[in-house]
């Protein structure tokens, strides 16, 4: 995936205050303070000399008949750009031309919109150009204009072909549009044939278009909408301001030519609640406004980290308007046991508050999320600059395994991202797609001097959880989950990440880590991987370089490279143990596990304290069926760090070990920690299946699983499999059915769809679903699963009877746990004695496979490949079975990897009861 990083320009303001005109229809601006200013002042980031760059690209000069005005570029469509102009503009006629900032004219048409505007003074033009021009950045609808805020309008004076740009206050917001659907009054100058050319904020947001001058010599404008009329005093006041349209009309009136756009909302809904803390040495930290009493006084609670305000003193918060209000240090409250500090200020300003989410953030094996706050390294000159960082947030047990260490995740630190960020974030908000905050920035895991690792924060469930009783009330909070994106949306989060600024030649070994660091982070893989070659090449004995490039192999696909890069770094220094750890989990990924867990026990015997290497050490020994061994190494990631997933793992090793009273503890804990974990109630849904013969219990915990995340495919999909184990195939086929609607491309689905609709009797949709499953296996190069769906087909359309099919139970030796077995015999031959079987086996050894054998009286033989499914593994299956008189047939089977460590095998007795015979 290509993504690139998007850099946003925040704005604060003077320290003003409006207050309302004394007609209700209009606001005016009248300029007050009563707040104390900070002790260092502290202006935007943005420049005039930015904004102008930014007018002259955006804005060009319409050309009707003989006479000009200006216009804004808003949209490129292939090769097609739309031009935002007012009506009034376009009254000297066709032809229609424009004058792009390269100079260049281009024939124009004009859209027929005209009744759709509703009398609105606009028009959009359109021309055709192979040339690449600037289109204006819209601000986000949360981010109206307000009274005095700053407001730069820019134009084509008339006979003049240079571009003047103006800055003024936003002095008037009538309630009602004038006609034409001016609302936006402001102090600028406004020239004849600057109509139709932008208003911007701050930030260089198209927030309307000019289209009105102020004191206009003859005329009446000031006439509302509804044909009502101003008072006296009212159209005195309007005269004094120049007067445009707000893009918020245009997007109401015709949402294609300027699209919703999440990136965009997300920041603005960031910026009315990020504030920046400053700390009594000077530094600074970040926060997100989360309540507000509404007294006479608005009371503000800011959250925060715990170590940006711990330090005695006086400390700072710079509001979203750039208004100052000094904390003291004794006022700050804090959580135990997190990093989490509470701040509150007064102020008879209204500022935004944020809506909090709690849902389960664990399951999900990525989602994108944004991060905002005010970077040490924006602040210059008395300047500073908010930043906004989209990224993807990892599941929670993605992230235990991709953090540096267990210190990581202490004080609550359990959200680990993709998302770039740097000093003076700290207590920022982490934003899900929907603009709610979901937790805390923090931290950034790095090693040594360099910063090598992901960020991570503080989530908001914690917060809530310690924070009972406390007086913050009201809290916004919501438990719904954002819904998923679509890959509109998607391409755009991908289309706000730039790289990162490359280093110059003379650049040190440490700036080009912490540049590949950006790019791994920011999925430039490729390029990553170069820049640590160049890291190096300046240094060949460093073991992190060696560490750094294997994790950019490793998640570019390139399993082999990043091994031998993982083991240059424990050559050049052995006791590096992340590439020990890193080593052994990539070669579990390669199947070579006896090598992971060498790997992994010499990553432990040097940080014996780390949680996340004793994970990874129990799936190892899982593997290697050592469960014991397993069991152990998650009960001392528990000791360290009792962490959901670390209970869900040991659960699973004791249900296998037949520890059923440790096994639901263990569940109930994982829940009990987290009550929104999906993955608990799954693991525990199984469980009651599988192990207890629970389906009511299992089923509660299904649908629990779900509530929490509904488009959880994995538990429709384990579902589905044990309903159909159960016999409940039409309840199986409804979860199948959901399945394939999150994931229309996964092969699995169909199969096993397929093989229900068979039990049912509906061979039609049975072969519907297994050829469409050998479609995508074939197309995505399975040939394994693709063979035996081919074979499937060929069985279902060879007969439409079976000679006998058996039920029953079996008992699989060396998980000591009962399974179901169906036997289905399709063909018998009498001349020869040889007999086609269908095996099924559900609980521990899952699997199904048509062996081929020999009958020798009642003594039935066969052999043959099983298979788990499309994401599992073929196994070699032996099966030995003697029916009897009286309908019942007793027998044994063998189970046993085709490929890998052939010495993991299982065994059971069956004994099954004849329930149909033709």
């Amino acid at each position: 995936m290509k993504v690139r990083l998007l850099l946003l320009l925040a704005a604060c303001f003077g320290g003003l205050v409006a207050i309302i005109f004394s007609a209700p229809t209009v606001k005016t601006a009248v300029n007050e303070t009563f707040a104390p200013k900070c002790s260092d002042s502290w202006t935007p980031k943005t420049s005039t000399k930015y904004l102008q760059q930014v007018a002259e690209s955006i804005t060009v000069k319409v050309i009707a008949g003989n006479s000009n005005g200006s216009g804004t570029l808003i949209r490129k469509h292939e090769h097609y750009y739309n031009v935002l102009t007012n009506q009034h503009v376009l009254t000297g006629g066709e032809p229609y031309r424009i004058q792009t900032p390269d100079g260049r004219i281009h024939r124009a048409l004009a859209l027929p919109i005209k009744e759709q505007l509703n009398q609105k003074d606009l028009a959009l033009l359109k021309f055709r150009s192979d040339s690449e021009y600037q289109v204006a950045t819209v601000a986000a609808s949360s981010s109206k204009p307000i009274l005095d805020e700053d407001v730069f309008a820019a134009g084509f004076p008339f006979d003049s072909n240079k571009i003047t740009l103006n800055q003024g206050k936003v002095a008037q917001l009538s309630e009602k549009s004038l006609k034409g659907g001016y609302q936006i009054g402001y102090s600028n100058e406004i020239e004849k044939g600057m109509s139709g050319g932008p208003m911007l904020n701050r930030r260089g947001e198209l927030i309307g278009i000019n289209g009105m001058l102020a004191h206009p010599p003859f005329g009446n404008p000031y006439v509302f909408e509804d044909d009502s009329q101003p008072t006296d005093t009212q159209r005195q006041e309007m005269k004094r301001s120049s007067w445009g349209i707000s893009i918020e009309t245009l997007t109401q009136l015709f949402p294609k030519f300027i699209p919703p756009n999440l990136v965009r909302e997300v920041n603005g809904t960031a910026r009315k609640i990020t504030v920046f803390i400053k700390q009594p040495n000077g530094e600074n930290g970040s926060g997100v406004i989360i309540a507000r009493k509404n007294d006479n006084y608005r009371v503000y609670t800011v959250l925060t980290n715990n170590h940006v305000v711990e330090a005695k003193g006086n400390y700072e918060i710079l509001a979203p308007d750039g208004q100052c209000y000094p904390v003291k240090s004794e006022t700050v409250q804090k959580l135990p046991g997190l990093d989490v500090g509470i701040l509150q200020f007064t102020s008879k300003k209204s500022y935004e508050v944020a809506t909090l989410a709690d849902y389960d953030l664990e399951s999900q094996e990525s989602r994108w999320v944004f991060v905002s706050g005010w970077p040490k390294s924006k602040q210059e000159n008395g300047s500073i600059s908010r930043e906004f960082s989209p990224g993807l947030l990892l599941s929670t047990k993605k992230g235990s395994f991709n953090v540096q260490n267990s210190e990581s995740q202490t004080l609550g630190y359990e959200l680990v991202y993709t998302n770039i960020t740097e000093r003076g974030m700290s207590g920022g908000p982490i934003l899900d797609t929907k603009g709610r905050v979901i937790g805390i920035h923090g931290r950034a895991d790095g090693v040594f001097q360099v910063q090598l690792g992901y960020s991570l924060g503080v989530p908001v469930r914690n917060f809530l959880a310690a924070s009972k009783g406390k007086q913050y009330e009201p809290l916004n909070v919501e438990i719904s989950p954002p819904p998923e994106e679509t890959e509109e949306e998607r391409e755009l989060i991908r289309n706000a990440l730039l790289p990162p600024e490359k280093p110059g030649n003379d650049a040190k070994e440490t700036d080009w880590l912490n540049y590949g660091n950006r790019l791994w982070r920011l999925f430039y893989y490729k390029d990553a991987v170069e820049a640590f070659d160049k890291a190096i090449q300046i240094n060949p004995d460093l073991a992190i370089a060696y560490y750094a490039r294997g994790m950019a192999l490793r998640d570019w696909g390139k399993y082999q490279e990043a091994l031998s890069s993982f083991e240059e770094a424990t050559q050049k220094k052995d006791k590096l143990y992340e590439a020990w750890r890193e080593r052994s989990s990539l070669l579990l990924v390669l199947q070579r596990n006896d090598e992971a867990l060498s790997s992994i026990n010499r990553a432990i015997k040097l940080k014996s304290n780390d949680f996340a290497l004793y994970l990874l050490q129990g799936e190892v020994l899982k593997t290697l069926n050592r469960y014991q061994e397993s069991e152990n190494a998650y009960r001392l990631a528990i000791d360290i760090n009792s962490l959901p997933q670390a209970y869900i793992s040991r659960g699973y090793i004791r249900s296998i070990r037949g520890n059923k009273t440790g096994a639901i503890s263990d569940f109930d804990k994982a829940i009990e920690i987290n009550p929104k974990s999906a993955d608990a109630y799954l693991a525990r849904a199984i469980f009651h299946y599988d192990n207890l013969e629970d389906v009511e219990a299992g089923e509660a915990d299904f649908a629990k699983a779900i509530a929490i995340k509904p488009n959880y495919a994995e538990a429709y999909y384990r579902r589905g499999s044990l309903r159909y184990n159960w016999e409940n195939y039409q309840g199986a086929i409804e979860d199948y059915n959901q399945v394939i609607a999150i994931f229309p491309e996964y092969a699995a689905a169909y199969y096993d769809r397929g093989l229900a609709y068979r039990q049912i009797g509906e061979k039609q949709k049975a072969l519907a679903d297994l050829n469409k499953a050998a479609e995508l296996s074939k197309e995505s190069e399975n040939q394994d699963f693709y063979q035996q769906t081919v074979k499937r087909i060929e069985e279902i359309n060879k007969t439409d009877y079976i000679v006998a099919l058996y039920e029953g139970e079996a008992l699989e030796k060396s998980v000591q746990s009962r399974g179901k077995i169906v036997l289905a015999i399709s063909e018998i031959d009498s001349l020869s004695g040889k007999v086609r079987v269908r095996l099924t086996l559900s609980k521990g050894l899952t699997g199904e496979g048509e062996l081929e054998g020999t009958k020798i009286g009642n003594v039935v033989k066969v052999s043959g490949i099983a298979s788990t499914g499309a994401n599992g593994g073929l196994y070699d299956l032996n099966l030995h079975f003697e029916i009897f008189s009286d309908r019942t047939i007793k027998g044994t089977y063998r189970y046993s990897p085709k490929v890998g460590h052939v010495d993991i095998k299982d065994e059971a007795e069956f004994t099954a009861s004849q329930v149909n015979s033709n």
